[in-house]
């Protein structure tokens, strides 16, 4: 209760305006007046219809076009987020101590509360994670028997792919582990996977047909093309880039700029401007692969990041980051410990999507922000399981 009272507050009284709020209002607004079909900005991204629909949905149920209302709702997801995350820590095998140091971890976490106050997709996507995270590992932790537990963890893992369809890159890595540890069991791995993989193709290929058949492209290509996106086809802001400046700073170059990739793309019909896009953008990268290594290490640096840039962020961003700076290394001994133990169910699957996260956002442009509904949420159950164990430790150092 105290989790949802700190987000409701937090919702009813916070004013922040972030960056992609308009696209989502609009596309919400598009939604309620009856055009349904997929949509895409003016830096000629697909956008995935999840989040938007959520909010024509939340419109339709309160007969408003409240962000408040938007926010309010955020405020329970956000709760239900924190209830996976005292289950999580209870199926590594954490005390009732240590689940409640996850618990409150997850409810007092600045990040999360923050997102609640914010029109974007954090919180949704952040529920759906942890949702589909811990049955999944529930159903593992039952020798993989529960197809239940699966076909759960594949429709929360659906949803929470057309808000952000970055779980798709989950499921190749996360099928050569089930393959692995089923090896000896091909009946269990055939329905594990169809358990995590219908749901996932009932709800995302309807959208992904009509996104082509529309010209737009597929329906998870929400970052445009190329490999470095804000980049795009300016040698300037690649090298700024390598700089190690705020994704703002750089956001503000790449608009100032002239991007010939856009240039190019938006002077053409509709349907060919994806496919060009992306043949320009990639062969940019082709032609400056000396700026890969410095590339991809900003951006690994950006993504794990424990506090902001302070020249770039407000006071506020600030001190909200710092919550970070002891959770993430603590969260990262539980883990160790827990895989130490021989705990594989949920650990396997947390490394899985940090893997596949930290690749994603490498490939892309890349905030902390990226990072928290994956990492942070995940990594949360094993914040309490560690704090448990360091005390077991500073009591008896033969526990650990």
């Amino acid at each position: 209760m105290t989790a949802l009272a700190v987000r409701v507050a937090f919702a009813v009284l916070s004013h922040i305006q972030f960056g992609d709020a308009p696209e989502y209002l609009d596309f919400a607004n598009r939604i309620a007046n009856g055009h349904l079909g997929p949509y895409k900005n003016d830096m000629l991204f697909v956008r995935a219809p999840g989040y938007p629909y959520f909010i024509a949905i939340v419109w339709l149920l309160t007969g408003s076009h409240s962000q408040v209302a938007v926010k309010l709702v955020q405020a329970l997801v956000g709760t239900g987020t924190c209830f996976y995350i005292y289950r999580m820590a209870r199926l590594i095998g954490a005390s009732s101590a240590g689940a409640l140091i996850a618990l409150a971890g997850g409810a007092f976490y600045p990040y999360l509360i923050y997102y609640t106050g914010v029109v974007g997709t954090e919180s949704l996507f952040a529920f759906f994670v942890a949702a589909g995270t811990f049955h999944l590992a529930n159903g593992l932790s039952r020798g993989g028997l529960d197809t239940r537990q699966f076909v759960y963890a594949g429709i929360y893992y659906a949803l929470g792919n057309m808000i952000r369809p970055n779980l798709s890159t989950v499921y190749p890595l996360l099928a050569l582990w089930l393959c692995y540890r089923y090896r000896h069991a091909p009946k269990q791995i055939v329905s594990i996977g169809l358990a995590l993989a219908i749901p996932l193709l009932v709800v995302t290929l309807p959208w992904s047909i009509a996104s082509v058949h529309a010209g737009l492209g597929f329906i998870w290509v929400t970052d445009g093309g190329g490999l470095w996106y804000w980049v795009g086809h300016n040698d300037a802001v690649a090298r700024f880039y390598c700089a190690d400046i705020s994704p703002q700073e750089l956001h503000a170059l790449s608009q100032a700029m002239p991007n010939p990739v856009y240039a190019v793309a938006r002077e053409l019909p509709p349907v060919a401007q994806q496919s060009a896009y992306w043949r320009d953008a990639l062969a940019w990268d082709r032609q400056h692969l000396d700026l890969w290594p410095c590339l991809l290490s900003s951006k690994l640096i950006a993504y794990w990041r424990l506090w902001v840039n302070p020249a770039a962020y407000d006071r506020s961003h600030i001190l909200i980051s710092l919550a970070s700076v002891p959770v993430l290394p603590l969260a990262g001994f539980g883990l160790v410990r827990a895989l130490r133990r021989g705990e594989r169910a949920l650990s396997m699957p947390v490394v899985i999507q940090i893997v596949t996260g930290t690749a994603v956002a490498m490939i892309f442009s890349t905030e902390i922000r990226y990072r928290v509904p994956v990492v942070d949420v995940l990594l949360m159950p094993f914040f309490g399981f560690a704090c448990v164990s360091l005390a077991a430790l500073w009591r008896r150092p033969s526990a650990i």
